[in-house]
């Protein structure tokens, strides 16, 4: 993919962790060449649908209790949403900062967004 520059793999973490899913044991988040995207709230904190694992690279914002901020976004229904929760909004917005690094710089590889991800995730 790319021009040999490598093929990148978004994939959403898992939201099963009320019910102590594990994405660990997910082939997909477990390949060196998926990033793994999981969530984080408004006010920072791990969201009770998260599923811990060691492949998780980063989380984006998404939501967290009833109380705080979600996604707000279209639907397929072509109207507004204020409720897009959970690693399934979060992995968009992973791949759409990835999509705008690769705008600035088109020649990085897949090791080199992996890299960036990773040097500049706090």
């Amino acid at each position: 993919g790319r021009r040999g520059l490598g093929s990148i793999y978004v994939w959403a973490s898992g939201n099963g962790g009320k019910d102590d899913d594990n994405c660990n044991c997910d082939g997909y988040t477990n390949s060196i060449y998926t990033i793994s995207v999981s969530s984080a709230t408004q006010n920072g904190n791990i969201p009770w649908y998260s599923e811990a694992c060691s492949s998780t690279i980063a989380s984006t914002f998404s939501s967290g209790s009833y109380e705080e901020r979600q996604i707000i976004t279209t639907d397929l229904r072509k109207s507004c949403t204020e409720a897009h929760t959970g690693t399934s909004a979060s992995a968009p917005l992973a791949a759409g900062i990835i999509a705008l690094t690769l705008e600035a710089n088109p020649e990085l590889s897949w090791r080199d967004i992996q890299h960036i991800i990773v040097e500049t995730s706090r």
